[in-house]
């Protein structure tokens, strides 16, 4: 997980030694790795519910800020939206990993000719709502943080999502260093 971590001790990248920083030690040792902690710590900066991912679930990279991206609309209630004063920005983002297109209103895939609330098909709703049903018969919680559905197959209840909310798998509530549920 990010930060990294030595001994439950959060390792500053920041930290200067040898008139060199962490960072800068990495790119030198592994250019491509340096590339992915910067990204991952800019992904982290942003809060859960504000993350736009990828749609796509074979990439799922993520994009950046979502209102960052949703204020330079405004989305009227009976139309599709309009751009917000500004320079012209596409409704839909696309990924960089994928090429695949998010919408920026709604974080779904683009939908070019719907507005964002028809959107969804009956179809789709009623894939939703199987998705919904097959979690709530398997058990599976819904992190606290960002929403997303998380299987426990292995291991214990203390649970730290990919948004890096901690949570308790068997009755999920916030984790504060022990959970007190009768697991």
């Amino acid at each position: 997980m990010f930060p990294p971590k030595c001994c439950g001790n959060i390792i500053n990248l920041t930290t200067e030694e040898n008139g060199q920083s962490l960072k800068q030690s990495l790119d030198d040792l592994n250019p491509s790795l340096g590339v992915r902690l910067r990204a991952r710590a800019i992904e982290l900066d942003v809060p859960p519910k504000d993350r736009l991912y990828c749609p796509s679930p074979r990439c799922s990279a993520f994009l950046g800020s979502w209102s960052s991206f949703k204020n330079r609309f405004s989305a009227p209630d009976t139309a599709g939206p309009s751009l917000a004063s500004g320079p012209a920005v596409s409704q839909f983002h696309q990924c960089p990993s994928c090429s695949g297109r998010a919408c920026v209103l709604c974080k779904e895939p683009a939908h070019l000719g719907a507005t964002c609330r028809t959107q969804l098909s009956v179809e789709e709703e009623l894939m939703e709502n199987e998705f919904r049903n097959l979690a709530r018969e398997k058990s599976w919680q819904t992190c606290p943080g960002c929403s997303a559905v998380v299987e426990l197959t292995q291991g214990c209840s203390h649970i730290t999502c990919r948004c890096r909310s901690e949570f308790c798998y068997a009755c999920g509530s916030r984790w504060k260093g022990v959970c007190i549920c009768r697991v």
